[in-house]
């Protein structure tokens, strides 16, 4: 079994049996988040891209080492996308299927979301951001609902959300 078939088993017991995965939710979204990041064949500096942009200092240096361009790394037999593709998927669904947990949503998928936005599979980034918006989306119906935001951020039912409010 590849490892991309897990998630995809997590993705369709979110979506056929929203109640029944409920108490295993909360596992999931861990590995889904841990799964999202899975790319053994890449190694990323992390913050050097977001602090100083996409500019590369002594390229000489790096291509003699054998590191080259990053960002042109293609190897034909990777399938670690598929990975990240299918944790992204379960995220969506997820997000689709629970709108009770938007708060959680919001707290601990967002955050990872953005920070996925420069992946480098273009089919992988596709989907962070059709899960992106998937939980921009529900806010709205939230709201109806009766989910609030709190002082802290928070969702919460409207009594704790006016209680927390200096109105």
């Amino acid at each position: 079994m590849h490892a991309c078939h897990a998630p995809q088993a997590l993705e369709s017991l979110a979506t056929r049996c929203p109640e029944e995965a409920g108490p295993f939710v909360a596992g999931v979204v861990a590995a889904c988040l841990e799964y999202m990041k899975y790319d053994p064949n890449y190694v990323d500096d992390g913050e050097d891209e977001e602090e100083g942009g996409m500019e590369v200092d002594g390229d000489e240096d790096d291509d003699a080492e054998g590191v080259g361009d990053d960002r042109d790394y293609s190897d034909d037999d990777d399938v670690s996308w598929k990975v990240r593709r299918a944790a992204v998927k379960t995220l969506t669904s997820l997000i689709v299927t629970r709108p009770d947990l938007l708060g959680e949503f919001y707290q601990r998928v967002a955050p990872a979301l953005v920070a996925r936005f420069r992946e480098r599979e273009e089919n992988v980034r596709l989907d962070i951001l059709t899960a992106f918006t998937s939980l921009l989306e529900r806010t709205p119906s939230a709201v109806r609902a009766g989910l609030w935001v709190d002082a802290s951020g928070a969702f919460a039912a409207p009594a704790t959300a006016t209680a927390a409010s200096p109105e």
